[in-house]
């Protein structure tokens, strides 16, 4: 589980010679990053960008048939942060942006939340969001 700066990464491929388009770690397309409350601000608060937000527990069904969903996003838009926040493991941040159900998906630009999506969703709906 990639559970660095996605940025700091970025860089570093970028130093190597690749594109943006080309982000790879250790040698596979950038998964979803794992959020705690240690790298929440960092990583989505003051992110320049895109970034998608999905809240989920290992208990939930339709969780789980999202998981996969979101981490096909991650390896195939580059061009935005994809995030998984476990609901049980970081109840803060979920309480913080009042998520009463899972899977809630929430898109931020520019470290905002712009978009909230609850419930499984399709791939297209999700790509949707980030419109």
């Amino acid at each position: 589980m990639y559970t660095g700066s996605a940025d700091a990464e970025l860089k570093n491929s970028r130093s190597a010679g690749s594109t943006d388009a080309e982000l790879k770690i250790g040698g596979k397309r950038m998964a979803a990053l794992h959020l705690t409350t240690e790298n929440f601000r960092k990583e989505v608060l003051e992110y320049e960008g895109v970034a998608m937000v999905d809240f989920w527990a290992s208990w939930c069904g339709p969780c789980q048939m999202v998981g996969p969903v979101i981490e096909e996003i991650a390896a195939e838009r580059t061009d935005v942060k994809v995030c998984k926040v476990n609901v049980d493991e970081q109840p803060d941040i979920a309480g913080k942006y009042n998520v009463m159900s899972i899977p809630t998906i929430i898109v931020f630009k520019n470290g905002e939340p712009a978009t909230v999506s609850v419930g499984a969703k399709p791939k297209a709906e999700l790509l949707a969001l980030l419109s």
